[in-house]
């Protein structure tokens, strides 16, 4: 950046009228001042972002899913109602499921992954359940049929740490 000196000239209403009310009537002479630019700030590059091969971390910054884990998070019945269950169930005709899903890093530490989008389930058989929800962190299925229910999913290039076996009854 080059320095370049500017000339200002100061005129003020108090150094016009000055020379007047002093009595003899001349102009008082303008000094210039010599005053030095402000230094202007030259732009720099953003600092960019460590590449994710090289790190292990998504582009989002999370950490991959190493594994994950699936579980009955709520059971309501048929008036709506929260009830204590067994993880393993039964579960009842006309009850509503409520599910869960939890991604663990390498380090066994929660992560919601590389997408944010949670795991894609899968379950049956389809006749037993009407399910909401394939994607996403708690979908919920409403049974239908009393039967042996089997729920898995996947999520990222995780391994999931086990499916669930439902038991539904009447």
């Amino acid at each position: 950046m080059i320095r370049r000196p500017v000339v200002l000239k100061a005129v003020m209403a108090a150094a016009v009228s000055l020379p007047i009310a002093c009595g003899d009537g001349a102009p008082t002479p303008v000094t210039p001042i010599l005053v030095e630019p402000r230094p202007t700030a030259m732009p720099t590059a953003a600092p960019t972002a460590t590449p994710a091969a090289s790190s292990g971390l998504c582009a989002n910054g999370n950490q991959p899913v190493a594994r994950f884990d699936i579980k009955v998070y709520a059971v309501r019945d048929e008036n709506q109602e929260l009830r204590e269950f067994s993880p393993r169930g039964p579960f009842f005709v006309g009850e509503t499921l409520r599910f869960d899903s939890q991604g663990k890093d390498r380090f066994g530490q929660r992560t919601n992954g590389c997408s944010g989008e949670g795991p894609r389930w899968s379950w049956g058989p389809d006749p037993l359940v009407e399910w909401n929800g394939v994607g996403g962190w708690m979908p919920s299925a409403k049974v239908l049929a009393p039967g042996t229910l089997t729920v898995t999913a996947t999520f990222e290039d995780g391994s999931l740490d086990f499916p669930l076996s439902l038991e539904l009854a009447e």
